[in-house]
């Protein structure tokens, strides 16, 4: 029994690489399997303390991650 994506893939003797989880939650989801009891598998998007735009405009202003932190004053 697997209680997470991770196993899931391990149990079927595939790497558990973005891709293969990718891949098992599509055709987990296409064939209507409950995941309910996987944890993180629920979750909705994160909420950001930033509009889409804010972080455009950091991101265009930006060429490196440090520097969209600045942008955006974050530490």
């Amino acid at each position: 029994m697997s209680s997470t994506l991770r196993e899931v893939a391990a149990n079927l003797g595939a790497t558990p690489a973005p891709g293969t989880l990718s891949h098992l939650r599509r055709r987990i989801a296409a064939a209507g399997i409950d995941t309910r009891h996987f944890p993180g598998l629920t979750r909705s998007r994160p909420e950001l303390p930033y509009s889409p735009g804010e972080l455009r405009s950091a991101a265009a202003s930006s060429s490196s991650l440090r520097a969209v932190a600045r942008a955006l004053r974050r530490p």
